[in-house]
């Protein structure tokens, strides 16, 4: 490890691989550094990506990292079973997949080391290096070594808690209301559809949702998030849901997962002097689903590509870095205040009126010319607008972000 770099990025989940791609590719001297002793673990999502996001890192879909490529119908049941059904016909390629995280996180990390990114595994963050109010760097404990490692952009791509974010004085949320608590069980000897994803809504997840991801025939991911605030653990919930359902019951859990996600809306601010915060530190969750990776790898793309540019004319202040941010608001802030606002309806209606709603959206079928870009939460909405119209209260709320919802 050197003892200075243009861009350190901490954090080498997908938003943190996509910043030190995207920096490298325009010049930068990177350091990628990982407190985990091995890069995709542990997995604590349920790791449905859409296909461009693959493609925009620059890596081919394939079986060494794809799970399931073939889901084709979308099935969410409301606290009264009655159903919503996504159909995907046989002839329409599918927008996305479910991953096998570790490889796909591994394989991108390789790509990237191979581009010139030096990546250190095993090396926490233990603090913030700051001159005249510009983060110029992190202290890092490299085997056994601590080390001051300085830099002229630091990327704080270290999930929900963030503490280089902390440590550098910018103000992210650590209200516990605004977290889910996600439980997730990867189960094999399950009795489930290959080609059938599942969520439910209601009491088997309160303030939340409860959903199956197949990805392979007998072999699924298994979990729900809940309100952060539940005394009730997701854990809790989720092994009552797996003894209740005869498909899960007799199944073997292969691995177990738990962990907050933020469901409280980006952060207010991304940028400051020489620092950018992506994917989960930022809150690029979705409101309304929890997805995260598609939001998070285009933080880092777009970040990764303006850390680059202020190295080369030195300017790292938070004014040249709100570049990333002033992008990244362009193309998904309102689409984030439509689920925002569109996640808050759905909690407030009483059930039978959401059960009313989702009996009368019943089966719909995918648009063949759906955008391979379009993330499963815009997708839904877009499909089932036709229906959501004729709720005077909805339409009002939420009618004018619909455009943003490609």
């Amino acid at each position: 490890m050197d003892s200075s770099y243009d861009v350190i990025v901490v954090g080498a989940g997908p938003a943190g691989l996509a910043s030190a791609k995207s920096a490298v590719e325009h010049g930068a001297k990177v350091l990628v550094i990982e407190d985990h002793a091995a890069i995709g673990t542990p997995v604590q999502c349920g790791e449905s990506l859409a296909l461009s996001s693959i493609e925009e890192l620059g890596l081919e879909p394939n079986p060494s990292f794809v799970a399931n490529d073939d889901v084709r119908i979308i099935r969410l049941y409301s606290p009264g079973k009655k159903k919503i059904e996504l159909l995907m016909p046989e002839n329409v390629k599918t927008p996305g997949v479910i991953l096998e995280r570790k490889m796909f996180e591994k394989l991108l990390a390789v790509k990237i080391a191979n581009m010139g990114a030096h990546i250190c595994t095993k090396t926490p963050a233990i603090g913030v290096l700051k001159e005249n109010g510009f983060v110029v760097g992190v202290k890092v404990k490299h085997i056994d070594e601590i080390k001051d490692v300085r830099a002229k952009v630091v990327i704080a791509a270290d999930g929900p808690s963030s503490k280089i974010a902390k440590w550098a004085g910018m103000d992210i949320y650590s209200d516990v209301k605004k977290f889910a608590s996600c439980a997730q069980f990867q189960m094999a000897n399950v009795k489930i559809d290959p080609k059938v994803s599942e969520i439910y809504l209601g009491k088997v997840a309160p303030g939340g949702g409860f959903w199956i991801l197949p990805k392979q025939k007998g072999f699924a991911n298994v979990g729900l998030g809940i309100a952060g605030d539940d005394p009730k653990t997701a854990l809790a919930y989720l092994r009552e849901f797996v003894e209740k359902d005869e498909r899960l019951r007799n199944g073997s859990i292969i691995e177990f997962n738990v962990g907050p996600v933020p469901m409280g809306g980006v952060v207010k601010r991304m940028v400051d002097n020489g620092i950018m915060v992506v994917g989960d530190a930022a809150r690029q969750v979705n409101p309304a689903t929890g997805g995260g990776m598609k939001f998070g790898i285009r933080a880092g793309i777009i970040a990764g590509e303006v850390a680059a540019n202020a190295v080369k004319t030195g300017d790292t202040s938070a004014r040249f870095l709100s570049a990333y941010e002033k992008q990244w608001n362009k193309e998904f802030a309102r689409r984030f205040k439509a689920f925002e606002i569109f996640k808050e309806m759905v909690l407030e209606m009483p059930d039978e009126k959401l059960d009313k709603l989702c009996e009368d959206i019943g089966t719909r079928e995918v648009p063949g010319d759906i955008d391979s870009g379009t993330d499963l939460g815009s997708m839904g909405l877009r499909i089932i607008w036709p229906v959501l119209r004729n709720y005077p209260k909805i339409v009002l709320k939420l009618g004018k972000f619909l455009p943003s919802l490609r």
